[in-house]
């Protein structure tokens, strides 16, 4: 927790600070109250003998005084430490965020969307928590209770020595207890991962869901994580639910044999540890009082911390990650006017201990300018392969083979310049919750309302736009869902272009369009974005067949390379691709 606190700014830091100075003169405030109140009750003890009006009002207003100043220390430390405690937690939260998105698609599969989820949320909520109750009450407890041992010394020390036995006790269980449920509470937050797995799969698939009928199944599957969270859960609280009433069971048994200890004393003066007044067993009292209570408080505080540790560890996993995507030292930006793309001999696998790669011995030239087309069988490595090429992923040490832009080794180029050059369309479609124009403008923050509809009407989707209350300003919900599938489609495929990429790759991005607004789109795209190199992944003929040169791909394999006329001649895939989907005479035509 430490470690997280560290990244908090200096203005949070300084909240903090300012929280543990207040609180720690609450705690020197609580602790004279003890003895301000024992100074009454032995002014009146002696009222009858010899009253003193004076005295007994003067030590009635400092009490008064003291309990006010006590408050207003409270209430600062508690404010300016949850503050403290916010900023904090925002902090992280940011830096979690912007790590997130400088990590590799291969770097979030590794980690999984939905334990990134559960701990930029519920892991900081954690940790916010801990910390807050840490500022609010850690540097209090500790001043209570020295207060009252050493006061307790000093004035009753034999009562110190039992204090302090007691004390000794307590710490020593609740520190056994605290060693045994940490690796409960880790357990917790992965359980809370893979429960979020699941809810998060079913939001999203609630269409497929419902479409079969599978409402029940599928909340029945929900309860087997659900009921292995809860287990964990009760396994680590078990163990916490016996320390709250273990300790008040002893601080009701202390409270009974001081009471014996002090009447005793008070009757028989031949005692070493005599008590002398009524005043003096109300001071004992309220001193054990005092220094239970720093002891539940510590306790209170370290229980939240064991159980924000596990949480703490996650963040700092999650924050010490390096993306494996990385600028190298002697980066090279790129030249638009020498954009030629060549694969020779390239081999992959998404992960070094993978046994079986993805690409095998891929060799492929794809001049600038050129439109190509890939095609093949689902699970053939299209998108793997265009992947490479916009470095969403990278080739790994243990395969062979290199991909050169330009001339320039694909992990020698300057991710900026690679970024600016090449753009993608990915088979996802992916719309953010917000107005049109601000979707759009991902492609390029500072483009004029003009440039962005010239980019809509090369991706025919002007009439999208022009359809729409509001036009360019019109409500995008969230993830799109006002649109339809073809319409999330063109809106994507015009954000990219807003970008002018030199290297425009659609991965499968036409799949929900008819097939004369695809033609369009790739005459608008052949007329208006001249010299862009543009690599179409397709599962239809229909989408591929007029470009320059086609790649027919099967198993990680290049199996056919050439234009539409000749692959249907002489490639026998790329022929039965044709046949599927066009029947025999688009063998022909």
């Amino acid at each position: 927790m430490f470690k997280l606190f560290k990244l908090s700014n200096k203005k949070t830091k300084a909240f903090a600070a300012l929280a543990l100075i207040f609180v720690a003169l609450q705690g020197v405030f609580e602790g004279l109250q003890t003895t301000m109140l024992a100074q009454i009750i032995n002014t009146i003890s002696v009222w009858e003998q010899q009253p003193d009006w004076g005295l007994f009002w003067l030590r009635c207003g400092l009490l008064m005084a003291n309990a006010i100043v006590s408050l207003l220390f409270g209430i600062l430390g508690s404010w300016i430490g949850t503050k403290a405690s916010l900023l904090s937690a925002e902090t992280i939260r940011h830096h979690m965020f912007y790590k997130a998105s400088t990590l590799s698609f291969g770097d979030i599969d590794k980690v999984t969307t939905s334990s990134i989820i559960t701990r930029i949320t519920n892991d900081v909520q954690k940790y916010q928590i801990a910390l807050q109750l840490a500022l609010a009450l850690f540097v209090r407890a500790p001043i209570m209770f020295f207060y009252g041992i050493i006061t307790s010394f000093v004035r009753f020390w034999m009562f110190g020595l039992l204090f302090l036995g007691i004390m000794v006790l307590i710490i020593v269980g609740f520190v056994v207890v605290a060693k045994t449920v940490i690796p409960a509470f880790e357990r917790v937050q992965y359980e809370i991962d893979n429960a979020n797995v699941v809810v998060r799969e079913n939001v999203l698939g609630m269409r497929v869901i419902k479409s079969f009928c599978l409402e029940e199944q599928q909340a029945k599957r929900f309860d087997v994580y659900n009921k292995k969270l809860r287990k964990q859960n009760t396994k680590a609280w078990v163990g916490f639910a016996i320390v709250l009433p273990l300790i008040n069971s002893i601080v009701n048994a202390s409270m009974a044999g001081i009471f014996m200890v002090a009447g005793a004393s008070y009757s028989i003066e031949s005692w070493v540890f005599t008590v002398k007044s009524v005043g003096d067993i109300n001071e004992i009292v309220n001193l054990l009082m005092i220094t239970l209570a720093s002891v539940i408080i510590s306790c209170m505080v370290i229980i939240n911390c064991v159980r924000a540790e596990p949480s703490a560890k996650r963040i700092n996993e999650f924050l010490s990650l390096e993306p494996s995507i990385t600028n190298d030292k002697d980066a090279k930006k790129l030249d638009p006017k020498k954009l030629d793309i060549v694969f020779k001999n390239v081999n992959f696998k998404y992960f070094d201990n993978a046994k079986n790669n993805v690409l095998s011995n891929i060799n492929l030239t794809i001049k600038q300018g050129e439109m190509v087309g890939i095609v093949g069988p689902t699970g053939s490595g299209k998108t793997s392969l265009v992947n490479l090429i916009s470095r969403l992923y990278d080739i790994p040490k243990t395969c062979k083979g290199s991909l050169t832009i330009g001339n320039i080794p694909i992990k020698k180029i300057d991710l900026d310049s690679l970024k600016d050059n090449v753009g993608v369309v990915l088979q996802e479609r992916v719309l953010f919750s917000g107005t049109i124009k601000y979707n759009l403008l991902y492609g390029n923050q500072n483009a004029t309302d003009k440039q962005l509809m010239d980019a809509a009407k090369i991706a025919c989707a002007d009439g999208i736009i022009n359809e729409k209350q509001g036009k360019l300003n019109g409500i995008v919900e969230q993830r799109g869902r006002n649109f339809s599938g073809g319409q999330q489609q063109r809106l994507s495929i015009t954000r990219t272009l807003v970008k002018k990429p030199n290297i425009l790759i659609l991965d499968d991005a036409t799949s929900a369009l008819d097939m004369l607004t695809e033609a369009k789109l790739q005459n608008n795209i052949r007329k208006e974005m001249k010299g862009m190199t543009t690599i179409i992944v397709a599962q239809r003929i229909s989408s591929v067949k007029d470009c320059d040169h086609i790649v027919v791909m099967d198993k990680g394999k290049i199996v056919g390379y050439g234009d539409h006329n000749s692959l249907r001649k002489s490639n026998e895939l790329y022929r039965s691709i044709v046949v599927s989907q066009m029947g025999k005479e688009g063998l022909t035509k």
